[in-house]
C-alpha cells in the first residue's frame, strides 16, 4: 500500500517537474492554489490509471536519458517524455491542469489520501 502511495506521488512528481520547470523559467508564475478541490471517485480513478502509465514512462525515459550520448539528445529526450506524458494523462480524459491539482491536493489532504488508499486496495 505505502508502495503504490510512493509510486504515484513519483509518478505525480515527475510530470510536475517536466511540465511545470519550462513555465517556471519563462514567467514567475503563482504558486499553485492551496483551495480544496472535490475530486470525484471516477476522477480519482483516472487519475491513479494515468499516474500508474506516467510511472512506466519516467522508468523508461530514465533508462534512455541515462544512456543519451549528449546533453542535446538528453534535452530531447526529456521534451519527448514530457510530450507522452501529457498524451498519457490526456488518455485517460483529463487534462493536465486537472492532473496537477489532484496531485498537489493528495500532498495536502488526508482524506483524499485515505480515498486514494482504499481506491487502491479494492
Amino acid at each position: 500500500m505505502r508502495k503504490s502511495m510512493k509510486a504515484l506521488s513519483a509518478a505525480a512528481t515527475s510530470l510536475l517537474l517536466l511540465l511545470g520547470a519550462p513555465a517556471v523559467l519563462a514567467q514567475d508564475a503563482p504558486p499553485p492554489q492551496t483551495e480544496q478541490i472535490e475530486v470525484t471517485d471516477s476522477k480519482l480513478a483516472l487519475y491513479v490509471q494515468a499516474a500508474t502509465k506516467i510511472t512506466e514512462l519516467r522508468d523508461q525515459f530514465q533508462q534512455k536519458m541515462a544512456e543519451a550520448d549528449s546533453p542535446e539528445q538528453a534535452q530531447s529526450l526529456q521534451e519527448e517524455a514530457s510530450t507522452e506524458m501529457i498524451g498519457a494523462v490526456e488518455s485517460f480524459g483529463m487534462t493536465v491542469e486537472e492532473y496537477n491539482q489532484i496531485a498537489y491536493a493528495l500532498q495536502s489532504d488526508p482524506e483524499l489520501r485515505e480515498r486514494l488508499e482504499k481506491l487502491q486496495n479494492s
